[in-house]
C-alpha cells in the first residue's frame, strides 16, 4: 500500500475484454478451422 495506489476499475476491464473477443474471435475460430470464406462474415 503506497501513496499512489491504484485501483482496478472492473467495470473498465470487462469492457475491454468484450471488445476485445468480439473484434477477434471471427479470426481465431477461422484460423483455428484453417477457413477461406473470402470476405463473408459468419452470422
Amino acid at each position: 500500500m503506497g501513496i499512489f495506489r491504484k485501483e482496478e476499475d472492473m467495470a473498465a476491464r470487462e469492457r475491454f475484454v468484450r471488445n476485445y473477443v468480439d473484434e477477434h474471435y471471427e479470426e481465431r475460430i477461422r484460423s483455428a478451422y484453417d477457413l477461406n470464406l473470402g470476405d463473408a462474415k459468419l452470422p
